[in-house]
């Protein structure tokens, strides 16, 4: 195995890196989406919630695995309610 540089970064150091920039942002997508889809906010609210929960993303995470069974059953909701024909009058 090749012995790394004084000066590059251990590999440890890089996972870490990766998932303080990837975890926020798919907390940022994700309660993005769930804030506009299940809870009809309008495009600013959805942005400052998501903005938020990027922040703060390790609450964001414990939370939505607290309440995983609602939120689940909210989208399934969601996507019944797309697939179903809407009646026009």
């Amino acid at each position: 195995m090749e012995e790394l540089s004084p000066l590059s970064p251990h590999p440890a150091e890089i996972a870490i890196a990766l998932i303080a920039v990837l975890a926020p942002l798919a907390v940022f997508v994700a309660s993005y989406r769930r804030s506009r889809c299940l809870f009809d906010r309008t495009q600013q609210e959805s942005v400052a919630i998501a903005a938020v929960s990027a922040i703060f993303w390790p609450f964001w995470v414990i939370g939505s695995l607290i309440t995983w069974r609602a939120i689940s059953a909210r989208w399934a909701e969601h996507r019944r309610a797309r697939r179903s024909p809407v009646a026009v009058p």
